[in-house]
Formats: C-alpha cells, sequence, structure tokens
C-alpha cells in the first residue's frame, strides 16, 4: 500500500464509525487524531495507530 492509499484509508475511518478489529471485535471510534484513534469496545476503550490498524488489516467497518 503506498502512501496515498494509506492517507485515503486513514481518511476512511472518522469519529463515530463502527468498526470490527480482528482481536476486540466491534467498536465505536470515538476520538481521531493525526496518527492515534481511540476506540471503545463496550465500554473498555483503547488508543491505537491507525496506520497500524489499517495496513495489518486488523480493522473493517461492518
Amino acid at each position: 500500500m503506498d502512501i496515498f492509499e494509506t492517507k485515503k484509508q486513514k481518511a476512511f475511518y472518522g469519529l463515530n464509525d463502527e468498526i470490527i478489529h480482528k482481536d476486540f471485535g466491534r467498536g465505536i471510534i470515538c476520538d481521531k487524531g493525526k496518527d492515534l484513534v481511540e476506540i471503545d469496545f463496550n465500554g473498555e476503550r483503547k488508543t491505537m495507530h491507525l496506520e497500524v490498524l489499517i495496513k495489518g488489516g486488523m480493522i473493517q467497518k461492518p
């Protein structure tokens, strides 16, 4: 995945988007910065690096 595709994918995920994480299941993006996202998984919040999640195929939209 080149840098332009990565930027496009990062823009694809926004605040309040529902996502599915391969390990943690369904969650909602509750905060998004330049590189980091905070995702709420049923009341447990985790801060993760969005680019790593995308490149690793760890998240998708339902």
